[in-house]
């Protein structure tokens, strides 16, 4: 039979571990911004990949069920072991939190990626529409500060034909890096949120299987005592 001083070393990093694992919890959570999606979702994430301390934490304290234990600490036990079901909840609901906030964060991407992708083209156009105006020089100008000369050994291209490639060019460049954009930080983004929404699956239902297994520490103390 174990003896109480090989069972109090394992039970006190445990307790010691619980402790990091809810200071962290008030670090990651306060203070809060529910209206903000971005926080939401790395709060998910945050949770979630911090929850191996946890799960260690409440091997090491449940580790040899309730022998060697006082009267106050088979209470504590007693509460921990209920936590777990309550935690495992908590874990479960991250999961549609995860989602949705994916949702948002989506929209608020293509909503940023569209808004910079109408300013570009607006400059674009403004700039073709004042082609016409603008001095032979001053669309030089343009066209060196761009690496581009505006004129070379085709002298039926003009410095004005030359800008008007060089603002399809643009356009079409501007339209394949703002998708290119859009698609990676979508993708980063729903990427996380699966693998933090199957990470909260994962600890909820390890709460749960430990709830199970520790239905010896629910037990009442006196009817232990008797």
């Amino acid at each position: 039979m174990k003896n109480p001083s090989s069972l109090s070393v394992p039970r006190t990093i445990g307790y010691s571990l619980l402790l990091m694992t809810i200071m962290n919890w008030v670090d990651i959570l306060v203070p809060p911004q529910f209206l903000n999606p971005i926080w939401e979702l790395e709060t998910v994430g945050s949770l979630v990949e911090g929850a191996p301390l946890l799960l260690f934490a409440t091997f090491l304290i449940f580790y040899g069920e309730d022998a060697y234990r006082g009267v106050l600490e088979q209470r504590l036990v007693r509460l921990l072991s209920q936590a777990c079901l309550l935690v495992a909840v908590c874990f479960f609901l991250l999961m549609p939190i995860g989602a949705n906030s994916t949702i948002r964060i989506n929209r608020e991407i293509d909503q940023q990626a569209g808004d910079s992708f109408g300013l570009q083209m607006a400059q674009i156009d403004q700039l073709e529409e004042q082609v016409d105006e603008i001095s032979t020089e001053e669309i030089a100008a343009i066209l060196e500060s761009q690496g581009i000369q505006a004129a070379d050994s085709d002298p039926t291209v003009s410095s004005k034909d030359r800008l008007l490639e060089y603002l399809v060019e643009t356009r079409q460049n501007v339209m394949q890096e703002t998708s290119a954009v859009k698609r990676g930080r979508k993708r980063s983004t729903t990427k996380n949120a699966i693998k933090w929404g199957i990470g909260a699956i994962i600890v909820s239902f390890t709460l749960v299987y430990l709830w199970r297994l520790t239905q010896w520490a629910r037990v009442p103390v006196i009817k232990k005592l008797r």
